[in-house]
């Protein structure tokens, strides 16, 4: 597993029936990025250039014959305007396509005073932890993947291997303190089930009211070992720590 010292995730959320169906109906929900609050965000597009040399290579890794491939160029060595039409049309198509994606967002930390300020309604929400192991999904490095922060603005090349990673899981620098991580689902905007990612904790907002809290142990009571926890100000200190109750 990449990461092995990563064994939970957490997910902030608002106290409503929206966030309610996680801890009730074991559903999460996987938003389609448009809804994000970044407009870059899963937005780079690919670019439209292309060597011979990438044109030959791509073609023989999605498993063109040789046949094929030879006509990619022409006797002077340059590709044809046949297969650049080709090429860009196909690139748009794959666009449209993976605009339907859904994204489930987590982050590695549970005491970021930001992150509980803009997704768990200013501290009055909640936290969930999930465990992230070998054996489900959040440890599958294939479905899950940790974001990566860039200074300069990607360059896509649809020809590389990195081109998921570089179009679904890079954000601006500006957004590092989030730490996040994602889960991608083919279609966006569903709620789909847990299925085998367990959840180990509810991390209580610093502002939550107790009358919430009595409500979310109420509807989780069946959650094999979950625990619950709470957020507080550490002493003398501009940070938050998470204490067990």
């Amino acid at each position: 597993m990449k990461y092995p010292e990563i064994t939970h995730l957490y997910k902030y959320r608002a106290f409503n029936i929206h966030s309610l169906s996680i801890l009730i109906n074991r559903k999460v929900w996987f938003a389609n990025p448009n809804s994000f609050n970044d407009p870059f965000d899963c937005k780079i597009p690919y670019s439209h250039k292309l060597t011979p040399n990438e044109a030959v290579e791509y073609a023989r890794r999605i498993g063109l014959t040789e046949d094929i491939i030879a006509t990619i160029l022409d006797t002077s060595g340059n590709i044809q305007d046949e297969f650049i039409q080709k090429w860009i049309e196909a690139l748009n198509k794959s666009e449209e396509e993976l605009k339907n994606i859904g994204v489930f967002t987590l982050s590695e930390t549970n005491n970021n005073i930001l992150l509980w300020a803009h997704y768990a309604d200013a501290h009055r929400g909640f936290c969930i932890e999930f465990i992230r192991s070998r054996s489900n999904q959040l440890g599958d490095y294939n479905r899950t993947l940790r974001v990566q922060y860039k200074r300069d603005y990607p360059i896509i090349n649809p020809t590389k291997k990195d081109v998921f990673e570089l179009k679904y899981f890079t954000k601006s620098l500006d957004w590092a303190y989030e730490r996040e991580w994602r889960l991608v689902n083919d279609q966006g905007n569903v709620e789909e089930p847990l299925s085998d990612i367990e959840m180990s904790s509810i991390i209580y907002g610093l502002e939550m009211p107790d009358s919430h809290k009595e409500i979310i142990k109420k509807v989780t009571r069946d959650i094999k070992e979950i625990k619950y926890r709470q957020a507080v100000i550490a002493e003398n200190s501009f940070r938050l720590h998470i204490i067990d109750l």
